[in-house]
């Protein structure tokens, strides 16, 4: 009997393994649609930074002269880390430590991870060369 309820809880936790999201999984649906054109999240704690000027931070940063003429931006996403009904567990996949974290993706892959949303700008200027 202790074999057959170790093997149901091997089976089990292998069942488990294999239904949890994984980084690659939120990357395919966060990624851009659209090639030659970037997809940015920020992701914020939820409750000890204020939403408003971290909003006001993100779009004057995104909505600057210098990126808006360098990065077609086709999706921006603010995401709260303490929202249950988040499709992914954002927080562990990405290793999020800061609030905000700016995630940038193109078609495939991250480009930019980031607590400092004025990183982008480096972005820019790397991408720029």
């Amino acid at each position: 009997m202790k074999k057959i309820t170790s093997l149901l809880m091997v089976l089990f936790m292998g069942l488990l393994a294999a239904c949890s999201p994984t980084q690659s999984d939120a990357i395919t649906s966060m990624a851009s649609s659209e090639e030659g054109a970037y997809s940015i999240y920020v992701f914020w704690d939820g409750e000890q930074t204020d939403l408003q000027p971290l909003l006001d931070e993100a779009l004057t940063v995104i909505n600057s002269d210098k990126v808006m003429n360098s990065l077609k931006i086709s999706n921006i996403t603010i995401v709260s880390l303490n929202d249950k009904a988040q499709p992914y567990p954002y927080k562990k996949l990405f290793d999020i430590k800061e609030s905000p974290t700016l995630i940038l993706l193109d078609t495939e892959k991250v480009l930019l991870q980031t607590g400092n949303l004025e990183d982008l700008y480096d972005f820019v200027d790397n991408a720029a060369k």
